[in-house]
């Protein structure tokens, strides 16, 4: 539920352009870090997705939306009437509007102070997560053009490189589980 309400309001970034300057015929590749978001956002994109550009990963900030991730997946398992509540307002504007949502519902409210955080930063947290997910991917692969790329988004990777593991438990510990075949 959550993730996919912080990556519902999370907008591709579009590729950079120089001022006066067109885009060429050519399309980007499926590869490039424009397609990925991982380019600086322009100023007329939304305040706080652009603050993705300088939104520092920390492993505090990692055990906050870890804590706030376990608990808002026992929300839903024990209260899935919350999340059609959130839903019910449509696709939320942006990033603030999709936070303020979270903590105007009390008990998501509750659940996220409790892990120390609320629901502005745990999306924020998550966009920039999935965000060096993508980055780190394509480090990976050989094709990450890391002069494309923001510092901060550059020690985001990092970041997630030397945090894999732990990020991996966490990730599919939310998961639904398949049933065996």
């Amino acid at each position: 539920m959550t993730l996919a309400f912080a990556l519902a309001c999370y907008q591709d970034k579009p590729p950079q352009r120089g001022s006066g300057t067109r885009a060429t015929s050519t399309p980007a590749s499926p590869d490039s870090g424009a397609q990925l978001g991982l380019q600086p956002v322009p100023a007329t994109h939304d305040t706080a997705i652009r603050e993705i550009d300088t939104f520092r990963l920390t492993s505090e900030k990692l055990q906050r939306w870890t804590a706030a991730k376990h608990a808002l997946h026992s929300l839903q398992s024990t209260h899935p009437e919350v999340e059609a509540h959130i839903r019910a307002g449509g696709r939320p504007k942006n990033v603030d509007d999709a936070g303020k949502r979270f903590d105007d519902e009390p008990s998501m409210h509750a659940a996220l102070q409790h892990a120390g955080t609320n629901g502005r930063d745990f999306l924020l947290t998550s966009i920039a997560l999935q965000q060096a997910m993508k980055g780190f991917q394509l480090k990976a692969m050989g094709k990450l053009d890391a002069s494309k790329v923001p510092p901060v988004v550059l020690e985001n990777i990092s970041f997630v490189a030397s945090h894999i593991k732990e990020l991996m438990g966490t990730i599919t510990a939310g998961a639904p589980r398949r049933p065996m075949p």
